[in-house]
Order: C-alpha cells, then sequence, then structure tokens
C-alpha cells in the first residue's frame, strides 16, 4: 500500500490488520476465540506496519489523518509522550504507532459486535 492519505484510507488499513488479527485468533481456538488475545495482538500488528515503520509513510499517516485519539492515547501510557524521541521523524513515528492502534482497536470491536 501507498501512504495513507486520509481518514477513510486509515479505516480501510486498519480493518484489514482487524480481520487478519480476528482470522488469527479464529485459526488458533477451539471454536471459542479469545477476544482478549485478540486486542493484545494490535501491537504486535501494529509494530509490523509499514505506516510505522518507514519514517515518510508515518509521516503521511501524521499528516493526512485526525491524529487526536493518538494524541490521547500516548498521553494515558507516557508522562511525556515524545520523551525520547529524537527527531521529527521519531515524533512522527511514534504518533502513526498511537494512531493506527486505536483505529485498529476501533475496527476490531465493530467486527467483534458484528456490525461490519
Amino acid at each position: 500500500m501507498n501512504t495513507i492519505q486520509n481518514d477513510n484510507e486509515l479505516k480501510e488499513y486498519a480493518r484489514s490488520l482487524a480481520h487478519d488479527i480476528l482470522d488469527d485468533v479464529m485459526h488458533s481456538s477451539d471454536g471459542d476465540p479469545d477476544y482478549d488475545e485478540a486486542f493484545e495482538m494490535i501491537s504486535d500488528y501494529v509494530d509490523a506496519s509499514e505506516h510505522v515503520i518507514y519514517t515518510s509513510k508515518a509521516m503521511a499517516v501524521c499528516f493526512n489523518c485526525v491524529t487526536t485519539a493518538g494524541e490521547y492515547w500516548l498521553e494515558d501510557i507516557y508522562e511525556n509522550p515524545f520523551d525520547g524521541c529524537e527527531s521529527f521523524a521519531n515524533v512522527c513515528e511514534r504518533l502513526a504507532y498511537a494512531v493506527i492502534r486505536c483505529e485498529v482497536g476501533n475496527q476490531l470491536r465493530i467486527l467483534i459486535n458484528g456490525a461490519d
């Protein structure tokens, strides 16, 4: 996928990750999926995302999408969310991770509740 250009593309990308997570949970269960495990898997999937790993793609998420949910998530997790970021690129990577992580969680909730 090229860079994420808007919130709709972010939702589409997050939905595809959420589907992948649910597929993994379904295949590892004996017919009774562990949805808590699915939410725990979000970090692994987002950590491996090209939109977090590649700086230019992380920057695109930050520039092209609403980042408010990610900013709030970071503030809930860290006292100083951008401590340790040595560059603007590091800030974008951390924020892109948070934005994508939040949206994957939203999409996973929608899929689990059967609204998709």
